[in-house]
């Protein structure tokens, strides 16, 4: 049902396109033909839709006019550094060889930077004791990986901007607060640059808001899934939420979401969290897990750290985020496959 969704909203846009394009007869023919195939019937053999499609990109396609329809052909746009084609995993792929983090400290409609020098210090420090944790529990799997991250050291991967948007306004607006973080880095970031630089493997782009204490939204990432426009995984760092500053365990968290490492404490309601059942995550709270992707906090005392890392990284993790082949937790929970495999 969803193809031939797709398929009727491009039959009607290709009919405007004619109008505004002008092509001949012949790709008149040529479209009779695509339209009128029972590949309505036969949605498993694509043959005849895929001529169809590089023909009218060959042929009839115009510069100037924009187009974009729901799950077929996604528009990227011209300006982007990374195209989703060369990044099926996204920016950040392999966890094994050395992955960038370019960090961006964003005003926005909520919260500002400005004379918040030593939370900015904070974001540094406890990013660091991440990468640092994260490196020796991979080690661990057999996984070799670093982190790149220092910008008092590699000045290019500090950014500074504002932004005339609520990037707080994740639950209600997501898709345009994506769309903000996106175009800030297609805009202001040549990652390609700073690979072929540092001779990196991945790239994944930090944001830190000095959101208000009162704020009671914790951080997030948004890792990349098959279709999307850009394919730049960015985390979204709100260094305080309702009167807590954000510590290294909820930053290493974030991190590993780019990777593909699943939330735990979160059954699966939309199909982006690997089947994740509400059985499993009360089992885990009446176990207590430690697990990072379930908890930031220490299982033992439920508190924060702010000098170390406290919290397990466990064989679930190692398996999503592509160290280890099998899991036979993942087995018995009949979780989804990791996108590694």
């Amino acid at each position: 049902m969803r193809n031939r969704k797709r398929i009727a909203i491009a039959s009607i846009l290709i009919m405007l396109i004619f109008i505004l394009t002008g092509c001949d007869d012949d790709f008149y023919d040529d479209y009779d033909y695509y339209d009128n195939h029972d590949c309505y019937d036969h949605c498993d053999e694509y043959d005849d839709y895929d001529y169809y499609d590089e023909y009218y990109y060959d042929e009839c396609y115009d510069d100037d006019y924009e187009y974009d329809y729901e799950g077929y052909e996604i528009e990227i746009p011209e300006n982007t550094n990374l195209k989703v084609f060369d990044y099926p995993l996204g920016t950040c792929g392999e966890m094994e060889g050395t992955t960038l983090l370019v960090s961006i400290f964003l005003n926005d409609s909520v919260s500002s930077w400005a004379g918040k020098e030593s939370v900015i210090e904070d974001a540094i420090k406890y990013t660091g004791i991440a990468t640092d944790w994260i490196s020796k529990s991979a080690s661990s799997y057999g996984c070799n990986c670093n982190f790149i991250y220092d910008w008092k050291t590699y000045s290019d991967l500090y950014y500074e901007g504002s932004v005339d948007a609520n990037m707080l306004d994740t639950k209600d607006n997501p898709d345009y607060v994506n769309e903000t973080g996106w175009k800030f880095i297609d805009e202001n970031i040549d990652s390609k640059a700073l690979l072929e630089k540092y001779n990196a493997d991945n790239i994944g782009y930090m944001f830190y808001f000095n959101t208000p204490k009162s704020n009671n939204l914790t951080s997030c990432t948004r890792n990349y899934y098959e279709d999307m426009v850009y394919p730049y995984e960015m985390c979204y760092i709100y260094m305080f939420c309702e009167g807590e500053e954000e510590a290294p365990a909820g930053i290493a968290h974030e991190i590993l979401h780019t990777f593909g490492a699943p939330d735990l404490y979160l059954a699966d309601t939309d199909g982006e969290n690997y089947g994740v059942s509400k059985q499993l995550v009360d089992e885990l709270e009446r176990t207590r897990s430690n697990d990072i992707m379930f908890t930031t906090y220490d299982a033992k005392n439920y508190t924060p750290y702010y000098d170390k890392i406290t919290n397990d990284f466990t064989e679930v993790d190692a398996y999503y985020v592509g160290i280890i082949d099998s899991c036979d937790f993942v087995s018995e929970w009949n979780l989804k496959p990791s996108q590694h495999n």
